[in-house]
Formats: C-alpha cells, structure tokens, sequence
C-alpha cells in the first residue's frame, strides 16, 4: 500500500466517522412529521380559497365590507377582513374593481376609503 492510498483511505475514513448516526425511528419520525405538516398545510390553503370563494364580502345589511385605499402608486386597493382577500385593479381587472367600489357602503363604519 503506498503512502497516497493509506492517505486516501484515511480521509475516507475521517468522512465516514464525521457523518451523524442515523436513527430509524427518528427518521420515521421525521417523515410523518412531514406527512402531518403537509397535510395541514393543504388544509388550511384549502379552506381559505373555500372562504375566499363563498365570502360575499358584505355586512348583515348589504353594504360592502371591504376597506379601499388609494396607495403611493396612484392605484386602489381593497382588503376583506372576513376572507383575508386584498383586491386590487393591476389583479382583478377594472370590472370586478368597479363591482366591489361602487357597493353601497352602509353606515356602519366612520372612515370607508382613505385618500
């Protein structure tokens, strides 16, 4: 055996001590810890495009609940607070804006839009 390959496998050796052991029921504890936590990761994504879905985005007496906000680069933009959805011109298109804009806007609240 020659000085390189004793060398060599040294450094092998040294690589193989360094690596952690492996534990099998740790790592079957880890994979269905990632099978948990991806499951509920689609439920809950799954349940907020429901939410988003179904939301009429409207107060017990009709009027429109979304909270509009004219913002630093001139457009409009909306947040429903009931399906945690923001609305805006540049991702709804202007006739979905002009829907939910021009909704009555009831009496219920003080401040409506923020110029």
């Amino acid at each position: 055996m020659s000085t390189a390959q004793f060398e060599a496998m040294m450094l092998r050796l040294a690589q193989e001590l360094r690596k952690p052991p492996v534990d099998p029921i740790k790592e079957v504890q880890k994979a269905r810890e990632k099978k948990q936590k991806d499951e509920g990761n689609a439920a809950m994504w799954a349940r907020k495009a429901e939410r988003k879905k179904i939301c009429l985005h409207s107060r017990p007496d009709g009027s429109c609940v979304i909270a509009w906000a004219k913002q630093s680069d001139e457009l409009w933009r909306g947040y429903c607070p009931h399906c945690d959805s923001t609305f805006s011109v540049a991702e709804d298109g202007i006739d979905e804006f002009k829907k939910q804009f021009t909704r009555p806007r009831g009496q219920q609240e003080n401040v409506r839009v923020i110029a």
